[in-house]
């Protein structure tokens, strides 16, 4: 599996605030570099929340609406992954605060977190769909 992009949408870091953001990481190694507060754990938070992984697993807040934009009711995570098949998948993660909940799909199909956790792990399993 390879992650050929990240997008997120209102995300909240420990008191860092973010708007829109993308992230395009090349074929082969990638490396993040910066001063404190620019963002470096973030794209890792993203990565994590956006294929299924538990907010516990960060270390920073044991909710999903912990990782919300200050002021914003909602925010969104979009993964795309890489498929040999030629095809690449898209994973969208959509988090609402007020119910600390969220809404999943699979390539713009509704779908449950273990799918997107099942096919983030076994990525052939949505190239047989």
């Amino acid at each position: 599996m390879a992650v050929e992009m990240i997008r997120d949408k209102a995300y909240l870091i420990i008191r860092k605030t973010y708007g829109d953001c993308e992230f395009r990481p090349g074929a082969h190694l990638n490396v993040l570099l910066g001063p404190n507060g620019t963002g470096k754990s973030s794209i890792v938070c993203a990565i994590c929340l956006g294929l299924a992984g538990a907010p516990k697993l960060l270390g920073r807040a044991t909710e999903v609406r912990d990782f919300i934009k200050h002021g914003a009711s909602q925010a969104m995570v979009e993964i795309e992954l890489y498929s040999s098949s030629g095809r690449n998948h898209i994973i969208t993660r959509d988090m609402f605060r007020s119910e600390n909940r969220s809404n999943w799909k699979i390539n713009g199909k509704a779908t449950t977190m273990k799918e997107v956790w099942l096919n983030a792990v076994f990525v052939k399993k949505i190239d047989q769909k």
